[in-house]
């Protein structure tokens, strides 16, 4: 639902991605617009031979009322991913899809 027409903008092998990134359908007249789209990047980081630090940085949010929501919204949803990313690599369960 976020995906779609957003683009990869940088790869860092092994090191960063970034790209656009839409809202989910509540937030459409917020920020889906193709030249309103958020920019995330994820950011990897040996820790040691077993772990790998994983930093997510999604900005082009505006500072008002209406934007709360969506800022808290993206706040839980990517904490619910990398929650289930951390599970599905330690586990091998998770649910990498995530509802607010």
């Amino acid at each position: 639902m976020n995906t779609k027409g957003c683009k990869i903008t940088k790869l860092i092998n092994e090191k960063e991605l970034h790209f656009t990134w839409k809202a989910p359908d509540q937030f459409e007249t917020l920020m889906n617009d193709e030249n309103e789209l958020s920019n995330v990047k994820v950011s990897l980081k040996s820790i040691n031979d077993n772990s790998t630090k994983v930093m997510v940085e999604q900005n082009g949010f505006k500072e008002n009322e209406d934007w709360t929501e969506a800022i808290n919204s993206h706040q839980m949803a990517w904490s619910g991913v990398l929650d289930s990313l951390k599970s599905a690599l330690e586990k091998g369960e998770g649910n990498l899809c995530c509802q607010p």
